[in-house]
């Protein structure tokens, strides 16, 4: 009897072992799937106390004595920003926000130019209702916040992790940001770094020499023979040093005038197109900036030469032009024929007034670039018959 009895209990065993594991199960997903999360929410953490201490950082170098050498990739999470001090930031991207529930930390100037910390846009208040220093100011060190999560609520101190006060509960948001973006292309002599509450802090950026001819667009127009002065810059941390040369493709001719910063240039009789060089040296480095040339072109449908009576008039004149032109009188012919551009630059007005001499008269009308007036790309003569 005790063995058919024992043959029922182990019958029943697998049966009361597969309750008991289905009753476990959940039990352990749901232990397993807390730990994950406290072990995000550490991570999480860390990671925006590192943030705070890298923007507090960043912050003590915004201005021309500290600037970014350097700024290389750490995996797809963020930046290692290297400064000329020795100085290496490390910088990461952390929660978008989504649904709302990440709160932005931040920093931004006071009426008074000073950094200070600020979370949602508004500014952290201390325990005066001052806001809290990011950068170091009026005899005052800057510092960066620690946060911490315990008893479902963010945590902060202001005091270097001495005392903390609650922030916010951890139901109205699962985590804190700080960074956004970086840029360090769109800007030559600075780094960009956006936080996620839209602040752009403007990182210098060491430049020993940078060479500009003041435009983005490095293309200029020009008409077989003419020389055009194009003015340059030169800015960097070792610009007073620079020596600026200039070179051509053969076709053009250029010359540095260093005193006024400018290169002269002059297209050849007969035009192609071309372009030249520019380059500066300094402090170990150089800049090279190219200009490329294309060429003017103006056409004259009603002729260049204009007839008028003795009791003179008005004509209106057709001009085609690739480029923005002035018209100017001859000076010699400037106390009776006028002249007047229309606003779209397709014609101009031509006004003579009477004439009361016996003998013919003649005037000019310079037609010139309003980039190199200088410079008579085309002559009008305008003609005046006497009173005979």
């Amino acid at each position: 009897m005790r063995r058919r009895h024992r043959g029922r209990a182990l019958a029943v065993l697998p049966f009361f072992l597969a309750v008991l594991a289905a009753c476990t199960d959940p039990v352990r997903q749901d232990l397993d799937e807390t730990r994950a999360k406290l072990d995000a929410l550490k991570e999480l953490v860390s990671s925006v106390n590192r943030n705070l201490t890298s923007l507090q950082s960043i912050v003590s170098e915004l201005d021309d004595s500290h600037t970014v050498i350097g700024m290389s990739p750490v995996d797809a999470s963020g930046y290692d920003l290297s400064f000329k001090d020795g100085k290496l930031v490390r910088i990461s991207f952390g929660k978008d926000g989504v649904d709302g529930r990440a709160l932005p930390l931040g920093v931004r100037q006071d009426e008074n130019g000073r950094y200070c910390w600020t979370v949602d846009g508004e500014w952290l208040l201390d325990a005066d209702g001052n806001p809290v220093p990011a950068a170091a100011a009026d005899g005052k060190d800057g510092f960066a916040p620690q946060l911490k999560v315990e008893d479902g609520s963010w945590w902060i101190s202001l005091d270097g992790g001495d005392t903390f006060d609650v922030l916010a509960s951890c139901e109205d948001m699962d985590g804190f940001t700080v960074f956004k973006a970086v840029d360090p292309v769109s800007d030559p002599e600075k780094v960009l770094l956006t936080l996620f509450d839209g602040t752009v802090l403007e990182l210098p950026k060491y430049v020993p020499v940078y060479l500009t001819f003041g435009s983005p667009v490095l293309e200029r127009q020009i008409a077989p023979g003419e020389r055009l002065a194009i003015p340059y810059s030169v800015t960097g941390s070792a610009a007073s040093s620079a020596f600026v040369t200039t070179g051509t493709d053969g076709i053009y001719f250029s010359e540095i005038d260093r005193q006024h910063n400018r290169v002269w240039v002059t297209a050849p009789e007969e035009y192609s197109d071309g372009y030249i060089l520019l380059n500066a040296f300094a402090d170990g480095y150089s800049a090279v900036q190219m200009v490329t040339f294309s060429q003017r072109v103006m056409d004259l449908p009603d002729g260049d030469i204009f007839d008028f009576k003795a009791d003179g008039g008005a004509l209106t004149v057709a001009i085609v032009a690739n480029f923005t032109y002035q018209a100017v009188v001859d000076g010699e012919s400037a106390g009776w024929l006028q002249v007047h551009k229309a606003e779209d630059g397709r014609s101009i007005f031509l006004s003579v007034e009477p004439y009361f001499d016996l003998t013919p008269r003649e005037g000019k009308i310079i037609l010139q670039p309003e980039d190199n007036p200088g410079f008579p790309y085309a002559y009008l003569t305008v003609r005046q018959t006497s009173t005979l």
